[in-house]
């Protein structure tokens, strides 16, 4: 799902998981671009096979915070993608010309970090520009 193409500003690509820190990690990202004139592309990455239903609810999730953050006057996109975070974010980066990807990093256990992996490194290692990890705590929203 596309929304409005961003104009010829520089580009965020902004990356959600759409779990706690979503919100928070948005505020830092649109006080960033209104700082440096930036229009932000909002990426969200799922599982290819999704049924109907899980799509319909992340396009639902998505909408809202467009709605409550385009009122700060930062243009917004969005976008949902099939597939593993760590290929579709550098993948897109590279497609829109990004001039920065923001990430959220949560604290992860040991035993998920050895299993799951980092998300978080492998976008840093194949990224086509800057990467921004905003540190996210329980308590964000």
């Amino acid at each position: 799902m596309t929304k409005q193409m961003p104009s010829d500003n520089a580009l965020t690509l902004l990356c959600l998981d759409l779990e706690a820190g979503s919100e928070a990690l948005i505020d830092h990202a649109v006080q960033r671009a209104n700082r440096c004139g930036d229009t932000i592309h909002m990426l969200h990455v799922t599982h290819a096979g999704q049924d109907e239903q899980t799509c319909e609810f992340i396009r639902d999730k998505l909408e809202q915070l467009v709605k409550r953050h385009t009122v700060q006057g930062t243009p917004l996109s969005t976008e949902i993608r099939f597939g593993t975070p760590e290929e579709e974010i550098p993948a897109l980066a590279a497609e829109l010309g990004a001039s920065i990807i923001i990430l959220g990093r949560r604290r992860r256990s040991d035993v998920e970090r050895i299993y799951v992996g980092s998300t978080t490194s492998a976008v840093i290692s194949d990224a086509p520009c800057a990467v921004l990890v905003v540190p996210l705590t329980r308590k964000d929203k």
